[in-house]
């Protein structure tokens, strides 16, 4: 029944197929602190894999990650009940963005900040496809402080009313953000 797991800073090793079969598992997040994974370690076919180091250091086996969908290195991402945010760990701006909605409600109000290690965050979303297919979802609020929004960000929420705090798409918002 894992859906998700972000291990924390303090775990330095993963042992071998520690989270094989988990075939429900959908998010691994690793941070820098892993030193050592063994083989086999993630078997989880749907599962994406975020990786704060930006390649496999020495200490991880090659084939430490089997039959994952997605790895995505060298991107720092918090998780909390609704969303996964993205880190920029090159940009020196307090802004994160969505990566993905994950929460299970169908009312949505994407906050104006976010609060991550004492440091307060915009949210931008330039994601794409940041709610892709979340069907069950009613309605989103969005609001003013959204300078963007990646293309296909609503694809697949047909059923979704979409609330604007602005008045007419913003410049920075993708012509086909709510396709």
């Amino acid at each position: 029944s894992l859906t998700s797991i972000v291990i924390p800073n303090s775990v330095e090793f993963i042992s071998s197929q520690v989270f094989d079969g988990c075939n429900g598992l959908k998010l691994v997040v690793l941070y820098n602190s892993v030193k050592t994974i063994w083989r086999a370690a993630i078997n989880c076919p749907d599962a994406t894999v975020f990786c704060e180091p930006e390649s496999r250091p020495n200490g991880w086996y090659s084939d430490w990650c089997i039959n994952a969908d997605t790895v995505i290195w060298g991107k720092k991402v918090v998780v909390d009940e609704n969303f996964i945010y993205e880190i920029d760990n090159a940009s020196k701006s307090l802004t994160v963005m969505i990566y993905k909605y994950i929460g299970s409600g169908t009312t949505i109000v994407i906050p104006e900040k976010v609060t991550i290690d004492g440091t307060e965050y915009l949210i931008d979303n330039k994601k794409k496809n940041a709610f892709r297919d979340c069907s069950d979802l009613v309605s989103v609020s969005i609001p003013n402080s959204i300078l963007s929004i990646g293309s296909g960000a609503f694809y697949g929420c047909d059923n979704t009313t979409i609330y604007c705090a602005v008045a007419s798409q913003p410049e920075g918002w993708s012509n086909d953000w709510k396709s």
